[in-house]
């Protein structure tokens, strides 16, 4: 069961802009605000479903609370959570556990080249002439002796080893020590 409380009041006035046009500026505001947004894209991420699904939840969860609180597509749900400034960092629990005691976790770093051979075959059918160079980039990988993911970091070629250590390298775990070939 899943209740929630809203202090200020009318949960519609909350969730859905009743003014989506400010007079003098061209466009208009998103019907559905920020902090609904938010509160579906916890749901999905809690319940790791599809955009459908997550869609068809809380247009029951409405409904079975007798509230006429109208939900966003999944294709309109797909656009706003891309939009969201939200970081997620998910651990598995004997991790979470090892952090929430202040253990100091070992990180192995280390890169590898990602070739996306099929994309010059698309370029071919998309302009009628040959791809000059298959595109590459480059994927960084941190992982603990457990073999816990702590972050992944795509980038181009251009991108060197040291450069992109500072992006895998977590900033809320306490390291113990990092292992890495001699290009870090």
């Amino acid at each position: 069961m899943i209740s929630l409380y809203v202090p200020d009041g009318d949960l519609k006035a909350q969730f859905i802009n009743a003014k989506i046009r400010t007079p003098g500026v061209s466009g208009r505001e998103p019907t559905y605000t920020t902090a609904y947004i938010e509160l579906i894209y916890t749901f999905y991420r809690l319940f790791d479903w599809g955009m459908r699904q997550i869609t068809g939840y809380m247009e029951d969860y409405w409904a079975t609370r007798g509230l006429d609180i109208p939900v966003p597509s999944s294709g309109q749900l797909c656009d706003r959570f891309a939009a969201l400034d939200v970081s997620v960092t998910q651990r598995c629990a004997q991790l979470t556990r090892r952090l929430a005691r202040g253990d100091a976790v070992s990180l192995i770093v280390d890169s590898t080249g990602l070739s996306f051979g099929r994309a010059s075959e698309w370029y071919e059918q998309k302009y009628g002439k040959k791809a000059r160079q298959t595109p590459w980039r480059k994927m960084y990988l941190s992982i603990d002796e457990e073999m816990n993911i702590h972050a992944i970091r795509i980038t181009t070629t251009e991108v060197s080893d040291s450069e992109a250590m500072d992006t895998v390298l977590p900033a809320d775990v306490p390291l113990e020590r990092v292992i890495a070939d001699g290009a870090y």
